[in-house]
């Protein structure tokens, strides 16, 4: 006779409470505010993100705790400094105001990192960009190398046979942003407090392919007959409109696609989320992901599906027919794999 299982015990609601904003300042810290995730931090405590909501409701609520946390850990500040430095230093500017209401907000912001160089701090909006500047190339490379950090990238179709890129910032940021050959960088860079933001624009002809690697940045990318590749390590990637063939790749970026008519797909990540909805049969789609989870809508079938799977689940909708000549391939080891028709 089987021994009953003993029902898993639950941990108590403070000690739940406690990991989750110790990962959560990590987390803030290692990427900043604008990039991180609720799904970030709920993982790195050993959790969904189901906990996160429970405990804080969202994002901003969860940094405000841990805001609160450290400000109540930080030791109280002597009523004046010694000025150590000598008389004939120069003094440092004072620092802006919206600096200053931050710095007011939790003076352990600078040990923790928790704003990036170019983050937005909750609850002061985000920063208006200035006044677009422009630079035009006239030599089009047959496949376009764009390099992103952590800033926001949309790549369209033009129909004039150049590159023209279009960046609005804010608050000070610097950075270069320069076509040498075939490469494009595209670069962002602010001081160590600094409410920024960079936005770049490329327009380019439709029939150029493209292979863009960004960081923490996120990517937008439509309209492309030409194939496209994009790699990404935190950054979202959102593509829509594209005939071309589909290479994606991310750490924890999401991933978002829509409209898309390409003939092949292959979608990989980590900790990221795949949505792709496709409004043509595709010939080959593979899917793979590690603790992610992806839902793909495909019109028409039948397709010859092929999973593999370790702890997570692949549902497949689809019809199916092992001797199709459109393949489906669907992997993951802990996430949820979704196949749906669009029929």
């Amino acid at each position: 006779m089987d021994t009953p299982r003993r029902p898993a015990s639950r941990l108590p609601r403070a000690q739940v409470r406690g990991r989750l904003l110790t990962a959560a300042a990590r987390v803030f810290s290692e990427r900043g505010y604008a990039h991180s995730r609720v799904d970030d931090a709920a993982r790195a405590a050993g959790f969904t993100k189901g906990a996160v909501h429970s405990d804080f409701g969202g994002k901003q609520d969860l940094f405000a705790a841990v805001l609160s946390e450290r400000s109540e850990q930080s030791p109280p500040r002597p009523p004046s400094w010694p000025d150590s430095r000598p008389a004939s230093s120069t003094r440092r500017p004072m620092n802006p105001p919206t600096t200053r209401t931050a710095l007011a907000a939790g003076g352990a912001l600078l040990s923790l990192g928790l704003i990036t160089g170019c983050g937005e701090i909750t609850g002061l909006g985000q920063p208006e960009l200035g006044d677009p500047e422009e630079k035009t190339y006239d030599d089009v490379p047959t496949l376009l190398i764009v390099e992103v950090d952590n800033s926001s990238v949309e790549i369209v179709p033009d129909d004039t046979e150049q590159v023209r890129v279009v960046r609005r910032d804010s608050g000070n940021a610097g950075g270069d942003w320069e076509l040498t050959g075939d490469t494009l960088s595209l670069e962002m860079t602010c001081g160590a407090v600094s409410d920024c933001q960079v936005r770049y624009q490329v327009f380019v002809p439709a029939d150029t392919a493209l292979a863009v690697e960004t960081d923490n940045g996120p990517v937008s990318v439509s309209g492309f007959t030409a194939p496209v590749e994009l790699t990404s390590a935190n950054g979202t990637l959102d593509v829509a409109d594209t005939t071309g063939p589909l290479t994606l790749t991310s750490d924890n970026g999401d991933m978002n696609l829509t409209g898309i008519g390409s003939d092949t797909l292959s979608a990989a990540t980590d900790n990221g989320s795949i949505e792709a909805v496709f409004t043509a049969p595709p010939t080959e789609v593979e899917v793979s992901t590690n603790n992610g989870d992806a839902t793909v809508t495909l019109p028409g079938g039948p397709y010859a599906v092929f999973e593999t799977v370790d702890n997570g689940v692949i549902d497949n909708d689809l019809p199916s027919d092992d001797s199709s000549d459109s393949t489906v391939t669907a992997r993951t080891d802990n996430g949820t794999i979704t196949l749906l028709t669009a029929d």
